[in-house]
């Protein structure tokens, strides 16, 4: 094809047909910019959608790691919520009861289950380390749909973990503080449960709890939105 164009040239040339010549040479220019529109846009198109599938991709990475985070939340929300009532009911025995009236059993689970529990919330964070840390936010074209994915791993995230390490840290503390409970007496025990320095400290513990439930239901609640939102997306991106 090249040579024919070239000797079709050549022979316009020889017979003196400038005018021609002129013409043939803009068609032929104008072909091949043609042409390089042509594979620039397929270029583009092709680029266009790796960027879909890589959009998708992350979104479906996003997805079942919040979709896992939403399990170990609802266990642990109602987890904790049944044991920060169970135990508020046996503190309150404590402190309201005459001493006769009380079952060691009932204070010995207020350390055993609700004291010692862990509450640190570990998310699953790795799809999202990945877009930030590789400059990939640019790639989620809904930018609402990307500011509340950040919102909440950013914020709600780490208002949830800072809260569990709060509980943890404190339950901790008063474990070791009042360690010698256990090697006490049953009388002893009771009146240490019902002294006011432990009194002060479990009366913290508790309000610690009901912060740490409240910015759980928070967080589940907002999981929820962004679960739907990213299916939403998804779908969306199928039919296209």
């Amino acid at each position: 094809m090249i040579s024919f164009f070239r000797r079709l040239r050549n022979k316009l040339l020889s017979q003196n047909k400038f005018y021609k010549y002129l013409l043939y040479a803009i068609g032929e220019i104008v072909l091949v910019v043609i042409g390089i529109l042509i594979a620039l846009q397929i270029n583009n198109w092709n680029e266009e959608q790796k960027n879909i599938s890589l959009e998708k991709e992350l979104l479906e990475g996003i997805h079942n790691d919040l979709a896992r985070d939403t399990l170990q939340i609802n266990n642990r929300f109602f987890r904790s919520y049944i044991d920060l009532l169970q135990s508020k009911k046996r503190y309150d025995s404590v402190v309201n009861l005459d001493d006769n009236k009380i079952k060691i059993k009932f204070l010995d689970s207020l350390f055993q289950r609700c004291i010692r529990q862990r509450n640190t919330f570990f998310p699953i964070t790795g799809t999202y380390k990945t877009i930030i840390n590789s400059g990939l936010s640019g790639i989620i074209r809904d930018k609402v749909l990307f500011k509340r994915i950040q919102e909440l791993y950013d914020r709600r995230y780490e208002i949830l973990i800072a809260s569990g390490a709060r509980i943890d840290a404190l339950s901790s503390d008063i474990r070791y503080k009042h360690a010698h409970v256990n090697t006490l007496t049953d009388i002893e025990r009771l009146r240490a449960y019902k002294g006011s320095e432990l009194r002060t400290e479990i009366d913290h513990w508790f309000s610690r709890m009901e912060d740490f439930s409240g910015n759980m239901s928070d967080t589940k609640y907002a999981l929820k939105k962004v679960l739907i939102q990213i299916e939403e997306e998804i779908k969306k991106m199928e039919k296209d």
